[in-house]
C-alpha cells in the first residue's frame, strides 16, 4: 500500500513537472503565466528522476536488473541522438550563413563564388557605388525569391512601373524608405503594405493621381534608409515619406559581419533553442568584423558610428532636417520600441506606433504577424488599411469619399 502511494505520488510529481515543460520548451523559455516554470533546466531534471523512480515502484524488484539496462540503453540512445541533433543544428547554422562579407558579395559578383541556398541575398543585392549606400537591389531584376517573385524598376525599386523624377501638381507621391518589412519579404511583388495601398489609393475617386515609390531594401538599418532617400528618393519630390521601423534598425549593415564556426564545446545550441531562446538567438547573432579589416573601397566607415542607439537618433534628426529642407510630410510606421517613440516625440517626428494601434491578439499571429518583422501577406493588408486611415486623419490625402470628380 506505501508503495503503491509513493508510486503515485512520483507520478504526480513527475507528471506536475514535466507537462509545463512540454510548453516551456515548445516557446523556447517565454512561457510565464499562468505555467511559470522557473529553473527549466533543474525541473526537468527532476521530472526525468520521478519518472525513473516511480517507474521502479510500480515493478517488481527482480525485475529491476532488466529495467536497469533498459534505461542505460534508453540513456545512451538519447544521448546520441542529442549529440546527433547538436551537430546537425551546428552545421545547419554554419549553411545559413550566406554571405556576410563585402568581398564575397563581390566575388559573387564576378561568378567566383557561389550562395549555400538559392535564396541568399546576394542573388538580389549588389554593391552600391555610394559607398555610404554600400548594397543596393539588383535595378532590372525578375526572378524568383523565397518562393515569391521579386521586381525591380531602373531605380532598384521594388517595382514593375517607372516613375519620372519631379511630379504632376495632382498627383500625390509617397516615398516609402525601410528594410525587409516594408519590402515584403516572404510576399509575392504587389503584396508589400505600400504596393496595397497604392493599389487601394489608385481606386479612389477624389480628383488625384498617387504614386507610391518603395525604396525599402532588405537589412538595411536607419542611417542607410535616410542615405537612400537622399540618392534616390528626393529627385521624385516627394509628399509624404514613411520610414519603416524594425528591431533591427539599431545595428550595423549587413555584409560587415564575422562568419561563425559554431564549434563551442561550452554550450549546447539544442538546449539553448529548447530552454533559453533568448540566449540562442544572442548566441547565433553575427559579430560585426573589426575596422580594420574591412575594404575601405567598399563601404564607408562612417557606419562604424551610426549604429545604435545614438546613430538612430541622429538619422531622424537628419530626416526631419529633409523634411523641412524639400517640403514632405515624414512619418515612422512600425511596431516601435519606447526608445525610439521618445526620440520622435523630442524631435517632433510623427509616427505610428502597431504596438499601441493595433493591440497583440487582435489578429492572428500565425496569419497575419503584424508586429513581426515580416508580416504575412495578410498582415500587410492590415497594415495598409491602418496606413490609408492614418494619413487621412492627419489631412495629408483626402478622405476617401469627401471628394467626387464633376463635383
Amino acid at each position: 500500500m506505501i508503495t503503491r502511494a509513493a508510486s503515485g505520488t512520483l507520478l504526480a510529481i513527475a507528471l506536475y513537472l514535466l507537462i509545463p515543460m512540454v510548453l516551456y520548451m515548445r516557446h523556447g523559455g517565454y512561457v510565464t503565466e499562468p505555467l511559470r516554470v522557473g529553473q527549466g533546466g533543474l525541473r526537468l531534471v527532476f521530472g526525468v528522476l520521478s519518472l525513473i523512480g516511480w517507474q521502479y515502484l510500480r515493478c517488481a524488484r527482480e525485475q529491476w536488473r532488466r529495467k536497469t539496462g533498459q534505461l542505460v540503453l534508453l540513456a545512451i540512445s538519447s544521448l546520441v541522438a542529442f549529440l546527433g541533433a547538436e551537430l546537425a543544428l551546428r552545421k545547419s547554422l554554419r549553411d545559413s550563413q550566406g554571405f556576410s562579407s563585402l568581398e564575397d558579395l563581390r566575388q559573387f559578383a564576378r561568378g567566383e563564388i557561389k550562395p549555400h541556398t538559392r535564396d541568399a541575398l546576394s542573388y538580389i543585392v549588389r554593391l552600391s557605388t555610394n559607398k555610404k549606400l554600400i548594397y543596393e537591389l539588383r535595378p532590372g531584376l525578375d526572378r524568383d525569391f523565397d518562393d515569391t517573385r521579386v521586381v525591380c524598376n531602373s531605380v532598384g525599386a521594388r517595382e514593375q512601373r517607372e516613375y519620372a523624377p519631379g511630379r504632376k501638381s495632382d498627383t500625390i507621391r509617397i516615398v516609402g524608405i525601410g528594410d525587409s518589412g516594408m519590402f515584403g519579404w516572404g510576399v509575392d511583388q504587389g503584396e508589400d503594405y505600400l504596393a496595397v495601398l497604392e493599389e487601394t489609393l489608385g481606386r479612389r475617386d477624389d480628383g488625384k493621381r498617387y504614386e507610391i515609390i518603395n525604396l525599402a531594401v532588405p537589412g538595411y538599418n536607419t542611417r542607410q534608409e535616410i542615405e537612400i532617400l537622399k540618392d534616390r528618393g528626393l529627385q521624385f519630390r516627394p509628399d509624404i515619406v514613411i520610414i519603416d521601423w524594425s528591431y533591427n534598425d539599431f545595428s550595423a549593415p549587413l555584409f560587415l559581419y564575422e562568419r561563425k564556426a559554431f564549434n563551442e564545446w561550452t554550450r549546447s545550441y539544442v538546449l539553448a533553442y529548447l530552454l533559453k531562446r533568448h540566449w540562442y538567438r544572442k548566441w547565433i547573432r553575427p559579430d560585426v568584423r573589426k575596422r580594420n579589416r574591412l575594404d575601405r573601397d567598399l563601404f564607408d566607415p562612417m557606419y562604424y558610428g551610426e549604429a545604435g542607439e545614438e546613430g538612430v537618433r541622429r538619422a531622424l534628426v537628419e530626416l526631419k532636417d529633409l523634411a523641412r529642407e524639400h517640403g514632405f510630410q515624414p512619418i515612422m510606421f512600425g511596431a516601435i520600441t519606447n526608445l525610439v517613440t521618445g526620440f520622435c516625440e523630442e524631435i517632433d517626428l510623427p509616427y505610428y506606433d502597431l504596438y499601441t494601434e493595433i493591440p497583440r491578439g487582435m489578429y492572428p499571429k500565425e496569419d497575419y504577424a503584424i508586429h513581426w518583422i515580416h508580416p504575412r501577406t495578410k498582415g500587410h493588408q492590415v497594415l495598409a488599411e491602418h496606413l490609408e486611415r492614418n494619413l487621412e486623419s492627419r489631412g495629408w490625402i483626402p478622405v476617401a469619399g469627401s471628394v467626387r470628380s464633376g463635383e
